[in-house]
């Protein structure tokens, strides 16, 4: 699990492959390496933000939506996945039989999430 300690058994030839490599940061250096073959796949994993909107100030739909308009998708991907992500809006992923792309439904937009938190009321 351990990514560094994937790089180094790679490279010195310990392991033949690694089906879910976590040194994402380091596939440059495989890809510029003629001994690899860099294959890139898809996944059908998600991670969706769930909200109980039973608690206040949850329960107000403005702050809901100013949650979702304060979540900038791409920089996420970036950050947690080293880019490898798409941005999805639904419970679907790209590929899925009755996929939708609704990514523009709740966009992100940290302007609108000050607007609906400051017409709910919400200081913090």
């Amino acid at each position: 699990g351990d990514p560094a300690a994937q790089v180094a058994a790679l490279l010195s030839g310990d392991v033949d492959a690694f089906p879910r490599v976590a040194a994402a940061r380091s596939l440059a250096q495989f890809k510029a390496d003629p001994r690899f073959n860099v294959l890139i796949g898809g996944s059908r994993t998600k991670t969706i933000v769930g909200i109980n909107e039973r608690k206040k100030p949850l329960d107000d739909v403005r702050v809901r939506r100013a949650i979702l308009a304060a979540i900038d998708r791409k920089a996420m991907i970036g950050g947690a996945v080293d880019g490898f992500g798409t941005p999805i809006g639904s419970f679907y992923t790209p590929g899925s039989l009755g996929y939708v792309d609704t990514t523009g439904i709740n966009p992100y937009d940290p302007e609108l999430a000050r607007k609906l938190l400051a017409e709910a009321g919400v200081k913090t």
